[in-house]
């Protein structure tokens, strides 16, 4: 007995310890962002504290050499499924344009320890700023491999392998490791999950983060601990370093707390707010400093895309008491009839083909499981938790956006769709139908059918898309005009020189981007010019007046020109 008080001593002790320790390296690491003193050791103290405020509640005690378990090896075997298909599922003639923006970011901006904290992209030429770990990541994974198109979508690769890793430990505790095995696969063809990780862009780590983040809140639901408690507190601050579809993690873990309350009949409030919130707290602390003293992009996307900046003449003449329940009454009727009517949503560029979020056969196995996930959660508190968090992400992400419908935003919750959709092809399984075989052949054929329907539905809107003109037209005139300063009129931060930097040819001499006008006064006809004209038509007679001996060449069905001596 007196052993044991002994060893609970020394855990609060230790537990204390390194709270304490871990907030304060993170407090000294914020304390430098306002005064604009950080470096290497900020960084450094950040990093610190994370390692000190896990390791402060490691069970090292149980902590013992031992074989993996059968789960854990066909779990992270399964997870190389979906990285498959993925890869061989990415198309090099479909690029979105923001895949190349965020690398181009990665690969060019200031990411010494003086900057860590900054925002990104470090010049405001962009529709927001976000923190820099996922474009740090990828600048290392550019040093390794090369910063090339296909590298920017080869570097997403860890982040859908631990998506998949993390869908399967989660399905196989709400339902078992058949459903967790059905899910995996589902996933792994899953049409608007295809659709968005066969590139490169910077949502899907966001994705994995906030996977991440349920499993661990999940584990200190079902088995308590202060480790769980610990990790689920530093998973719920790393969402918010990634990108914005993450950010739902922090009221999820809300309802999770209130899922525990109501098991137990007590708040709990050490293990399930004190301590996780300590965690969170050293894991997002310098980049908070950042955004209250400096910019505050943590908010800023969010702020853009509101249901609030939708505006049509009829809804501006409205009050906003009469406004506000207007446009969500509208967005939600319209985000629920897009789940199976076509050209309602894709937004921002993510246009799904102006497809419905489902084909017929998906829509149908979905809805059977929503029947299902809803009767086994009267028992199954964390497949209740998995449903809010459908639910709580369709509002966010859909009914308080600007329409149309953006199912991109949606992109955190595409593995529990997977586990939705797995639940009514599992009841198959439960059938008493003899011999076995065929109760296991028919559960086969299901997913294979609600699979292939999917990988269907993803091939005939990948088809749709395209790359972006730019990467043509600077592959073209980087490989004719490469030893001259281009300029391209149009403004300064335009995307050209961004998706330009991707192209096959790469350009040596600077690419300066300005308002036609300001160009126009610094024409020097004296240099072997280039310039790259926007709106082109509307522009030929005053750039032909500074040279009429230039040649000034129209591209047809372009908005370009180009006018170079």
């Amino acid at each position: 007995m007196l052993s044991r008080e002994t060893g609970d001593h020394a855990a609060r002790l230790r537990a204390g310890i390194g709270v304490t320790g871990a907030l304060a390296a993170s407090a000294a690491a914020a304390a430098a962002v306002p005064l604009h003193r950080t470096g290497a050791v900020s960084v450094a103290l950040w990093l610190f504290g994370i390692v000190v405020f896990l390791g402060a509640f490691v069970p090292w005690g149980s902590l013992r050499p031992r074989r993996p378990s059968p789960d854990a090896v066909l779990g992270f075997a399964l997870a190389l499924l979906p990285v498959a298909v993925r890869i061989l599922s990415t198309q090099h003639d479909r690029v979105h344009g923001d895949e190349l923006i965020t690398a181009f970011h990665s690969a060019t901006d200031d990411f010494s320890a003086k900057r860590f904290f900054d925002g990104v992209p470090q010049s405001a030429d962009w529709v927001a700023q976000f923190p820099s770990p996922w474009f740090v990541l990828q600048r290392a994974w550019f040093a390794v491999f090369g910063a090339t198109l296909d590298q920017i979508r080869y570097s997403q690769v860890p982040w859908e392998y631990l998506t998949a890793v993390c869908l399967f430990f989660i399905a196989r505790r709400l339902a078992g490791r058949a459903t967790a095995v059905v899910a995996v696969v589902l996933y792994s063809f899953l049409a608007i999950s295809l659709y968005i990780e066969t590139t490169g862009l910077h949502f899907i780590a966001g994705t994995t983060l906030f996977t991440a983040f349920f499993l661990a809140a999940l584990r200190l639901l079902e088995d308590g601990g202060a480790w769980n408690a610990a990790v689920a507190g530093v998973m719920t601050g790393a969402c918010y370093l990634f990108y914005p579809s993450a950010y739902i993690a922090l009221p999820i873990f809300g309802a999770f707390w209130v899922a525990h309350v109501r098991r137990i009949r007590r708040a709990d409030f050490a293990r399930w707010v004190l301590l996780p919130a300590a965690g969170a707290l050293v894991v997002v602390g310098p980049f908070l400093a950042y955004a209250f003293t400096t910019y505050n992009y943590f908010t800023e996307r969010a702020s853009q895309v509101s249901f609030l900046n939708h505006h049509t003449v009829a809804l501006d003449a409205m009050p906003l008491a009469r406004r506000v329940p207007t446009v969500l009454a509208e967005n939600t009727v319209r985000g629920v009839r897009s789940l199976w009517t076509d050209a309602l949503g894709g937004a921002a560029g993510y246009w799904f083909g102006e497809k419905a979020l489902f084909d017929r056969v998906t829509l149908a196995v979905f809805l059977a499981g929503l029947v299902v996930a809803f009767w086994m959660a009267r028992k199954n508190a964390g497949l209740a938790l998995a449903l809010f968090t459908l639910a709580f992400a369709f509002l966010t992400a859909i009914i308080m956006s600007v329409p149309p419908v953006p199912f991109h935003r949606l992109s955190s919750v595409y593995p529990f769709i997977a586990l939705v959709l797995a639940l009514p092809i599992r009841l198959i399984g439960r059938l008493r139908i003899r011999p076995p075989v065929l109760r296991t052949g028919l559960e086969a054929i299901a997913v294979a059918v609600v699979a292939s329907a999917n990988y269907g539905y993803f091939s005939r809107i990948a088809v749709t898309e395209s790359a972006p003109t730019d990467l043509f037209l600077a592959d073209w005139v980087n490989t004719r005009y490469a030893d001259r300063v281009l300029y391209v009129a149009a403004f300064p931060g335009h995307a050209y020189r961004k998706l330009a930097y991707w192209a096959p040819t790469r350009r040596k001499t600077p690419t300066i981007s300005d308002y036609h006008g300001d160009l126009l006064r610094r024409f020097n006809t004296e240099e072997k010019y280039l310039y790259l004209v926007t709106f082109g038509s509307e522009f030929r007679e005053r750039f032909t007046k500074m040279d009429p001996k230039g040649r000034y060449i129209l591209l047809p069905g372009e908005p370009w020109a180009i006018y170079l001596n």
